[in-house]
Order: C-alpha cells, then structure tokens, then sequence
C-alpha cells in the first residue's frame, strides 16, 4: 500500500489548498494554471498507484485515473460551495479534468520513449 502514499499525501495537500484562503492572484489565468498543474500532478500519481496495486491494462488504468482526478475535484467543489472565500466552478472542474488528462498523457509518453531506446 505504499504506492498510494505520495497520491493520498498530495490529495491532502491539495483539500488543503482548496479549502484555504486564497492568495494574491498573479493574473486572471493564474487560479486556472495552479488547478491545471496540481491535477496533472495528481492523474500521473493515481495513475502509477493503480498500475502498481492492481497490475492493470494501461489504458483502464488510465481511465480509472483520470475518472478519479475528476470526482476528487467535483468533490473539492462541492466542499468549496459553503465556503465564504470560495465557490464553485464548473470551469475548474473542466480545468481539473484537462489537467489530469495533460499530465498522464505527458507520463505515458515520456515512458514509452524511454522504453523505445
């Protein structure tokens, strides 16, 4: 079970930055930017832990990644719709999802390059 560490460890990192209080934004593009890379970072995490755990096809592990990233932010918007500081985006979710995607597509083809050589 220790291949889920560092996804559980960044899925709380990530309750954490969506519960919080929000920083200066950099631009209008920067909220965007920051849910785009936490959830590249979190579909190439799921994704390695469900290879490793369940020794599954590539391609169901990556949809099984990808459909994880996705609830998590749905959930991480629902959580958000209470709170004062905060609210709740389709767009990040849509953010969340392309992210995700991005990131494992980005993983499996820096893999299958290395495999190539």
């Amino acid at each position: 079970m220790k291949q889920w560490t560092a996804p559980g460890a960044w899925m709380v990192f990530v309750i954490i930055l969506s519960v919080g209080p929000t920083g200066p934004e950099v631009s209008a593009f920067w909220p965007y930017f920051v849910h785009f890379l936490e959830y590249a970072i979190l579909g190439v995490l799921l994704y390695r832990a469900i290879v490793y755990t369940w020794n599954m096809v590539l391609m169901r592990a990556s949809l099984y990644a990808i459909t994880t990233a996705f609830l998590f932010g749905a959930a991480m918007e629902t959580v958000q719709l209470p709170l004062s500081h905060r609210g709740f985006g389709v767009d990040d979710m849509v953010t969340n999802l392309v992210g995700a995607m991005f990131g494992l597509t980005v993983y499996r083809l820096l893999l299958s390059r290395g495999h190539d050589e």
